[in-house]
């Protein structure tokens, strides 16, 4: 009798536990993961408000063996998006990333090479179309959209840990995007940031045919694009440091590149001219 009280006073204090105790959210939904993240950014009311973001930058571009820097900016709004960095360089005086009234910008510089970073988005314009590019740094970051679970094809990939920090993983699908492409986000697992956009591609050897600095058998290509250092500016909390890390392998040759933001400062809702979204002619 006493060991079936026991049983009882067991189970009873079991189902209280688990009634009283916050379930560990593994499972979110893409939807879910997506809500979150816009209230990191900012409240409703003042998202809304968002009619154009500027981010002034100290540039810095790395490859083994070279290291450059100048200045940067990162301008956009609901509908364009403008990345320019300078680098004092003659070989690549500039990268510059433009998607200008739903059209690709990304010019040559003087040389007629591009560097790796706007060979790649020149391969796959879908993440800029889709607001994916430049993240959260954006005012065209995907996850304003009235739908972006649909428009994205997003579907919820668990959790992975990400330096130290625990993620959510979303994988999409950009606009018009290679299936070859896989696209995955990810979200720090206890304030919803974005801290990372992962572009991987995997080619047959030979078929790779972005960027003529990269035409030899690269069979792994990946472009991570991460956020860190969140800070509030105007109610929007936002990163203050950009990494685009670029990687090709193969079993011959292996190509790294990063370009680095390190914000000054952002400014929001500027009266621009409207001819602000286009690239001045290439010097």
């Amino acid at each position: 009798m006493e060991m079936k009280l026991f049983r009882s006073f067991l189970a009873a204090a079991l189902l209280a536990a688990f009634l009283t105790t916050p379930l560990i959210a593994d499972d979110l939904k893409a939807d879910e993961i997506f809500a979150k993240n816009l209230d990191s950014i900012a409240a409703r009311e003042t998202r809304v408000g968002l009619t154009n973001l500027i981010a002034r930058a100290n540039g810095l571009f790395e490859t083994p063996g070279i290291r450059g820097g100048g200045g940067a900016v990162m301008a956009s709004d609901s509908k364009d998006l403008l990345f320019m960095m300078s680098f004092n360089s003659p070989q690549y005086p500039f990268e510059r990333i433009g998607w200008f009234d739903a059209k690709v910008d990304i010019p040559f510089p003087p040389g007629g090479k591009r560097g790796l970073l706007g060979s790649f988005v020149q391969e796959h314009t879908g993440i800029l179309d889709s607001g994916l590019f430049g993240g959260v740094m954006s005012a065209r970051w995907a996850l304003y959209g009235d739908d972006p679970v649909k428009a994205l094809k997003a579907r919820s990939s668990g959790k992975k840990k990400v330096g130290d920090r625990n993620c959510y993983v979303v994988t999409v699908v950009p606009k018009g995007g290679a299936t070859q492409l896989t696209v995955k986000l990810y979200f720090d697992a206890e304030n919803f940031q974005h801290l990372r956009t992962d572009y991987h591609l995997e080619v047959p050897a030979g078929n790779v045919t972005f960027g003529a600095q990269n035409q030899n058998a690269n069979s792994v290509v990946e472009l991570v694009e991460t956020f860190s250092d969140f800070r509030d500016v105007n109610g929007f909390k936002l990163p203050f440091i950009y990494k685009a890390d670029f990687t090709a392998n193969s079993n011959a040759t292996m190509a790294r590149n990063t370009w680095t933001l390190n914000v000054i400062d952002y400014l929001i809702n500027q009266k621009l001219k409207p001819d602000f979204f286009k690239f001045p002619p290439a010097a």
